[in-house]
């Protein structure tokens, strides 16, 4: 779902990182009523399958180191 806005029911269809952009890359898919992964007709208020890309840019952030309690 595209970050901060409103949505219809939705499927994400693809998600990626361009590292070379610091991008991220979303191909999201609306309008279609999905069933066991084929489209099943459409949700309300919906006459046709919208697909639509999204790309984000990404900030540099620290990646914080988690603690586990691993056994060997």
């Amino acid at each position: 779902m595209p970050i901060g806005e409103d949505f219809l029911p939705d499927e994400g269809e693809g998600l990626t990182f361009d590292h070379a952009t610091k991008q991220l890359l979303l191909l999201y898919n609306h309008g279609a009523r999905i069933v066991p992964g084929m489209p099943k007709g459409f949700y309300d208020g919906c006459d046709k399958e919208i697909s639509e890309g999204f790309v984000y840019d990404m900030t540099e952030k620290k990646l914080l180191k988690l603690k586990t309690n691993q056994t060997t």
